[in-house]
C-alpha cells in the first residue's frame, strides 16, 4: 500500500506526541536524581556537624557547645554544615536552610547554654546527644512543577564528652 499526506502527518503527529510524553519522563528522572544527591548532600553535611559536636572538647564548664566558637578551620557547627552544602547547592539556597544545633538533655539547669546558673544532673541511665536539624525549601533544577520541596533532617549522635 502506498502511505497517503493523511497517513503521513498521523505519524508526525504521534511521534511528536511521543517524544514530548519521553522528554517529561527524562525530566522526572534527571530531577529525582537531582534530589536524591540533594538530600543525601544534606544528610551527610548534618551528620559531619553532629559528629563534630559530640566529639568537640571546646565546651564550657557544664558542657555547653560554643556556639560562637570560631576555632580555626571549622568554626561553629551551623558554618561547618553550611560549608558543606554549598559544594552542592548554591550559596544562596543554602544559607536559605535552617541549622540548628541541640544538646539533649540540655546541660543547664536552668535550659539554656551557657548557663547562667547551675549544671544539670542527669541520671546516669540517660543517653546525651547532640542534635543537628536541617529545615527549609530545597529549589527544583527544572522549576515545571511548584517551586521546591521541603526538607527536615534531623542527625543525632551520642555525646562523647559529657
Amino acid at each position: 500500500m502506498k502511505p497517503t499526506i493523511r497517513t503521513r502527518g498521523q505519524a508526525l503527529i504521534e511521534t511528536a506526541l511521543t517524544v514530548a510524553v519521553l522528554v517529561l519522563i527524562g525530566i522526572g528522572i534527571v530531577q529525582f536524581g537531582y534530589a536524591f544527591v540533594e538530600l543525601s548532600m544534606i544528610t551527610n553535611a548534618a551528620r559531619d556537624g553532629a559528629r563534630f559536636g559530640a566529639a568537640r572538647p571546646n565546651r564550657t564548664a557544664c558542657g555547653c557547645l560554643q556556639t560562637g566558637d570560631s576555632t580555626q578551620n571549622t568554626g561553629n557547627i551551623p558554618t561547618l554544615v553550611r560549608n558543606e552544602l554549598s559544594n552542592v547547592m548554591s550559596a544562596a539556597d543554602a544559607n536559605a536552610l535552617t541549622i540548628s544545633v541541640a544538646q539533649t538533655p540540655n546541660p543547664c539547669a536552668s535550659g539554656a547554654c551557657p548557663c547562667g546558673g547551675a549544671c544539670a544532673t542527669p541520671t546516669p541511665s540517660t543517653l546525651r546527644t547532640v542534635d543537628v536539624t536541617v529545615t527549609g525549601t530545597v529549589p527544583y533544577m527544572f522549576r515545571l512543577v511548584g517551586s521546591g520541596f521541603t526538607v527536615n533532617k534531623l542527625v543525632r549522635f551520642r555525646d562523647e564528652q559529657l
